[in-house]
């Protein structure tokens, strides 16, 4: 029973070595973790690493900022007067 468990949970020399002569070895498949990890930790739903509060507090900032520099040009212009 012993040897069925080091058969089914030990480390299979044999097949780990023919994996890694098919499909490029350790190289390969730390290219694929490293690329997965950077995309998973630099997404997550995050925009310039803003959490949906900032990216809301910051849009309302835009927005009053640009209505505030209309306004001044509207008035520098004449198109209102108060």
């Amino acid at each position: 029973m012993s040897d069925l468990r080091d058969d089914l949970f030990g480390n299979d020399e044999e097949a780990v070595s023919g994996y890694d002569d098919i499909f490029g070895g350790d190289e390969a498949s730390d290219a694929v973790i490293g690329s997965r990890g950077a995309s998973a930790s630099s997404g997550g739903g995050k925009f310039l690493g803003m959490t949906a509060g900032e990216r809301a507090l910051l849009s309302v900032l835009i927005f009053f900022s640009v209505l505030i520099v209309g306004i001044a040009i509207l008035l520098i212009t004449g198109r209102i007067a108060f």
